[in-house]
């Protein structure tokens, strides 16, 4: 075999183990740093939680054609769904989420209704799946605020950076 048979075969032992241990370096560096940087924001976290359980609340509703409301207790940063109309399960807690320490829901702006005689602040979802329109605001106690806006008819739920008001949603 001459010199240019053995060069066009391909890389040698040494160089493919020392791409790999710098491959292994670099993830070693960067993966804690991104577990952590994912894990310790308790504000994203709970705007993801709290988006999963209006498209829960919505699936419920379509399933067992029943209104819910989605409440929020804003001293006790908690949130819970429950059934809106007749039968025995009305008014139950159906699922509650307390929100972690350090976060806390400022407001809850709701089109039209949401706050009935200074009462709790809620979400309506009717037994369609459409949800009141509504705007979330969730804050860290640094100060750092996001917004969780409600589509009324859409299965969706966006999250914004920062307090936006509901004419922002549009």
């Amino acid at each position: 075999m001459n010199r240019r048979q053995r060069c066009e075969q391909g890389y040698t032992l040494i160089e493919l183990v020392v791409v790999m241990a710098l491959i292994a370096i670099m993830l070693a560096i960067s993966v804690p740093r991104f577990r952590s940087a994912l894990v310790s924001d308790q504000l994203m976290y709970s705007s993801r939680r709290l988006v999963g359980m209006i498209q829960e609340v919505r699936g419920k509703a379509v399933r067992e054609y029943s209104d819910y409301r989605l409440c929020f207790d804003l001293e006790n940063r908690r949130v819970w769904y429950a059934r809106e109309g007749g039968g025995e399960e009305q008014g139950e807690a159906v699922e509650t989420f307390q929100l972690p320490g350090g976060v806390g829901i400022k407001d809850v702006l709701a089109g039209g209704e949401g706050r009935p005689d200074g009462g709790a602040p809620f979400v309506s979802v009717s037994r369609k799946g459409y949800a009141s329109p509504s705007a979330i605001h969730l804050a860290e106690e640094n100060g750092r605020t996001v917004t969780l806006f409600v589509s009324p008819f859409l299965a969706r739920v966006r999250i914004a950076d920062g307090y936006q008001a509901m004419e922002e949603a549009r």
